[in-house]
């Protein structure tokens, strides 16, 4: 159990938070928040000067995009943090004190320590993940420019970021700076991305397994004893109950604005790779209006084979899973009942 409170107090550290001084609400924490928000956001100009500067290339435009979308969720991640900065930190306290209290009389403790541990572990996997990802993005140019220059191949100084700067970002110092910027932008994004999904998995994974141990404590009800101390386990059972309800509704609202802003955003980037896709269908139309009428009988041949050929759709599988506009469609309905039928209950 103390590797999960660990991990959350790591979390918070990465946001340059403590656990003895986060809780006061100092106004130069907020602060800290107010700038790192301005500063992700801020990214969002280069990225979208790069998508203008190519709009004449799909390609890039939709690979600037994906990146955009991504830092955008940064963008609510921190700003979600920021407006329940005190709300995160009561429910950290709030499972500590869960934690001590149903270690020395809840029965399914059990499967409360067996969650505290593959919260740790998956908190654990997903913070190294981000740093991982974080770490490619920003050794690529240099390795890049470093193997080239190794072997006298000319190259283009890139960026690690799709960015376009309004100064000359490729020869020096210009690239210097952009690259310097975009580092940090990076190592913003990869902590408070971290972080802020590092406590919802030691949350999430915390409160289920409370849940649980209450379902093994009600199972474990003798109510063949005297009636006194049965009403006394009841009034246990429905305690913890009603500490785990309290603890549901107050996680459901600290992170909504985030698996809302997370749901539509990667919504967005799946359009725009589905949208990659789809154009390989135009390949057909490209032979259509082609200068085909002035190739040979064997060209002709290869021209109508290929023209077959992209009336296939290119897919990407994962499983049983296809990733086509179809599916993608599918999804956002079945959502919406979801979101729907969750409404109807409540």
């Amino acid at each position: 159990m103390a590797r999960l409170f660990q991990l959350q107090e790591n979390c918070l550290r990465l946001m340059g938070h403590n656990m003895e001084s986060s809780g006061e609400g100092s106004p130069s924490l907020g602060l800290r928040h107010v700038v790192s928000l301005v500063f992700v956001l801020s990214a969002e100009y280069p990225m979208l000067s790069y998508v203008v500067y190519n709009r004449d290339d799909m390609e890039l435009i939709t690979a600037c995009l994906s990146v955009a979308f991504t830092n955008l969720v940064t963008v609510t991640k921190i700003w979600t943090f920021l407006a329940y900065k005190r709300s995160f930190f009561q429910m950290m306290q709030s499972f500590r004190q869960l934690d001590s209290k149903s270690q020395h009389g809840t029965e399914g403790y059990g499967y409360v320590e067996h969650g505290n541990k593959l919260a740790t572990l998956l908190g654990r996997a997903y913070c190294l993940s981000c740093g991982f990802t974080g770490l490619y993005f920003m050794l690529g140019p240099i390795i890049k420019i470093v193997t080239n220059n190794w072997r006298g191949v000319p190259y283009d100084r890139e960026l690690p970021m799709p960015m376009k700067f309004p100064f000359n970002d490729v020869e020096s110092p210009g690239y210097e700076i952009g690259f310097i910027y975009t580092l940090f932008v990076t190592i913003f994004v990869v902590l408070y991305a971290s972080a802020v999904d590092g406590l919802f998995i030691s949350f999430a994974i915390n409160l289920r397994a409370h849940f649980q141990a209450l379902q093994q404590n009600i199972n474990l009800l003798a109510f063949e004893q005297e009636e006194q101390l049965v009403e006394k386990q009841m009034a246990d059972v429905v305690d913890y109950h009603v500490q785990l309800l309290s603890l549901s509704r107050q996680l459901r609202h600290i992170y909504t604005p985030i698996v809302f802003g997370q749901f539509f955003i990667t919504s967005l980037e799946v359009g725009v790779i589905i949208y990659q896709i789809v154009t390989g269908l135009r390949v057909g139309v490209a032979v259509q209006t082609s200068n085909w009428h002035s190739a040979t009988h064997k060209q002709r041949r290869s021209l109508i084979f290929i023209m077959h050929r992209s009336q296939r759709e290119v897919l990407i599988k994962a499983g049983f899973y296809e990733a086509s506009l179809a599916n993608f469609l599918a999804i956002l309905r079945a959502a919406m009942s979801f979101i729907t039928l969750i409404q109807s209950i409540e």
